[in-house]
């Protein structure tokens, strides 16, 4: 009963950050037939428990950094830090896929450099992630389509279906070290594939 009013709360802050962002076309879809790993969907994106599981850890980590790990003992306005941090993330999340279906809808896309400093940033960012992290992180990759994965590792098909296969099949209890990143099948000249 809790998740439904939680989904429900999560829904309504969608609507509202959608309706105050000026996403006039954007189609929000508030129902029961959401998928057992679906936190919300806008339009065609959608938001697995998986994927906001990876952001909310590396925003507790965050707080915790700046705040120290009392702040979990106390309240902001009427609620619990868990549950403001919980409503933080929803909203930001909502705010980044609502973003990236206004860029895809008016053909907006990264530069060659912008895309390079993503991709060392995004090499940089996965150096910090602690086993936890990188747990939720397999964990949220696994989820996705083998189309939705190739298009975010940005690669030909058949570094895809390797990368694919050995995230299926990745045990990271064990002394395993894979890479997450890989320029191997790139022909750098941003979104080209080999």
């Amino acid at each position: 009963m809790k998740n439904k009013a939680g989904r429900r709360t999560a829904g309504l802050l969608l609507a509202f950050c959608l309706l105050m962002s000026g996403c006039g076309n954007t189609r929000i879809v508030v129902t029961t037939g959401l998928a057992s790993d679906e936190l919300f969907r806008i339009g065609d994106a959608s938001c697995s428990l998986s994927e906001a599981l990876v952001y909310l850890m590396n925003q507790k980590g965050s707080y915790e950094k700046v705040y120290g790990l009392e702040m979990w003992e106390h309240s902001l306005g009427g609620m619990t830090m868990e549950e403001y941090l919980k409503n933080q993330v929803v909203s930001e999340l909502a705010q980044v896929k609502s973003m990236t279906l206004l860029a895809q809808e008016q053909e907006i896309a990264l530069t060659e450099e912008e895309t390079v400093r993503c991709e060392e940033a995004a090499a940089e960012y996965f150096t910090t992630l602690n086993a936890e992290e990188t747990e939720l992180l397999k964990d949220w990759i696994r989820t996705l389509s083998f189309e939705e994965a190739q298009a975010l590792w940005n690669c030909n098909g058949k570094i895809a279906e390797l990368n694919y296969r050995r995230f299926l099949d990745m045990d990271l209890r064990r002394n395993l070290t894979p890479a997450l990143i890989s320029s191997e099948g790139r022909s750098g000249n941003g979104p080209g594939h080999v």
